[in-house]
């Protein structure tokens, strides 16, 4: 990445490196006057420990959950701020050690190394200061002694953990960083380094104070422990975040296909609706100037019923999804229904449009009346418009056969021509709202609305409804009911 201010930036981060290791000499020539130098060594120990177990590597970056700042303030009531930020040191040793574990040696290994040491020893420094102040300042008040320092203390060093690496990365990144907006959003995470800094901190210099060595190696398990516990809520939750992300994200892009075919719809809606009422309005205006015309031109009047059928067909297949959409399913008022006749009268209906194109219409009835306990209207519309499908995309001279066969449990109705077909790539979709076979648009008008309407009809009396095609020698239409709807 281009630095944006690269003299600044250079001198910015010399000038944090340069702190660390100040603060590194200073921490160094008093450890000679520390009391238990074995409990100091034990908290750089642990502060290296639990900055690499407590931190989560992915390929491309590392993130840290600040446990090591526990032990850091754990040792200025001990040794006091210097040796605070010298485990600070210690800290960033470990953050860098991951990062040469996880991500390589790179060329500015040494510059995090550097930087990561200084951010760490001059946060805790100064935040060991503010803890020595107030802890003078509420001598006298024990409650007050032992909450707020530490509290005060474990807040000053993680905001200037944030502000010291922000402008880092402000000097590096230039506007495009926001210091404020990362800052609102990480304000989450700013609580649980606070909350395990200070309460960390307090167990494990009670400990030293109390039992010494041991002490502060067991008190360190339950700091350590939920530091893992919470790198791997951590992992889930980003994990699970992920999920999320990835399901709105196919979510939007179902919604933006939906927004697509509803465009599309409405576009083949206005230039279906266009046609028959064209062909209205022609015939209305020949019928005014002319109102004998129809004994020199008959047919004037099957196009007249032609274009009105058209249109309330779409009117019919609008207002039935409006239904659905609104009550959330289909409403059904059943009512003993002998399906052969149901069947037969439909066939009869739509014979006058296969007669127009000269299509054989054949029926075969069963045996037998087969009883069913359905919904006449809605199972009408499902068989009208399969019947009339099946004419509309079948040519002149075609062939249509609508056959019952019933067995022991149910009973399918097949409706079968010798028409287009339907393309192999389209037969997953042809019951989908909306949608249309692209090669079937010319053919015939069409809302692709009544193939999914028929199939919510269908499946609403407990049935299936399926399709086997082939283009260019027709398709099968197969719809199946149980018996037991009676």
């Amino acid at each position: 990445m281009e630095i944006k201010n690269p003299r600044s930036f250079n001198l910015y981060l010399g000038f944090i490196s340069l702190c660390g290791v100040v603060l590194a000499g200073f921490g160094l020539t008093s450890f000679v006057d520390y009391p238990d130098k074995t409990i100091f060594l034990l908290l750089v120990v642990l502060a290296v420990v639990s900055q690499l177990v407590a931190a989560t590597a992915t390929s491309d970056k590392v993130m840290v959950y600040e446990v090591g700042t526990a032990v850091s303030m754990a040792a200025i009531p001990l040794y006091g701020p210097e040796a605070a930020a010298l485990i600070g040191i210690a800290s960033g040793l470990g953050v860098w050690i991951l990062k040469l574990i996880k991500l390589s040696w790179k060329r500015n290994t040494l510059q995090v190394l550097g930087f990561n040491t200084g951010m760490f020893s001059v946060s805790i420094f100064i935040a060991g200061w503010v803890f020595v102040g107030l802890s003078n300042l509420f001598q006298a008040n024990v409650i007050l002694r032992n909450i707020i320092p530490w509290l005060a203390a474990a807040l000053v060093n993680d905001q200037l953990n944030f502000w010291i690496l922000s402008v880092l990365i402000r000097l590096q990144q230039g506007e495009a960083f926001k210091p404020i907006d990362h800052w609102r959003e990480n304000r989450w995470a700013s609580i649980i380094n606070i909350l395990v800094a200070s309460i960390g901190g307090a167990i494990v210099a009670f400990a030293g104070f109390r039992y010494g060595p041991i002490g502060v190696a067991t008190f360190f398990f339950p700091v350590i422990l939920s530091s893992i516990a919470f790198g791997l809520y951590i992992r889930q939750m980003k994990a699970h975040m992920d999920n999320l992300e990835k399901i709105v994200a196919e979510r939007t892009q179902a919604l933006a296909d939906l927004m697509k075919e509803k465009d599309a719809f409405l576009a083949v809606l206005t230039h279906d609706m266009k046609t028959p009422l064209t062909s209205i309005n022609i015939v209305a205006g020949l019928l005014k100037e002319r109102p004998d015309i129809l004994l020199e031109k008959p047919h004037m009047a099957d196009v007249l019923l032609r274009s009105q059928e058209n249109l309330t067909e779409i009117v019919t297949n609008i207002l039935d999804l409006e239904k659905m959409q609104q009550v959330g399913s289909v409403t059904l008022e059943k009512e003993n229904v002998d399906l052969g006749l149901l069947v037969a009268h439909m066939v009869e209906s739509t014979r006058p449009l296969a007669v127009e194109k000269n299509i054989e219409l054949h029926f075969s009835p069963p045996m037998a009346p087969i009883l069913l306990n359905l919904d006449r209207p809605k199972m009408e519309r499902v068989f009208q418009n399969l019947i009339s499908n099946a004419i509309k995309y079948t040519p002149k001279d075609g062939q249509i056969c609508v056959e019952i066969e019933p067995d022991d449990q149910f009973v399918h109705i097949h409706v079968q021509d010798n028409g287009y077909g339907i393309p192999e790539e389209d037969l997953p979709y042809v019951f989908d709202r909306y949608r249309r076979v692209k090669k079937h648009k010319g053919l015939a008008a069409g809302t692709g609305l009544g193939l999914a309407i028929a199939k919510a009809y269908v499946e609403a009396h407990d049935g299936t409804i399926s399709v086997q095609s082939k283009e260019k020698e027709g398709s099968k239409f197969t719809i199946k009911l149980p018996l037991t709807l009676l």
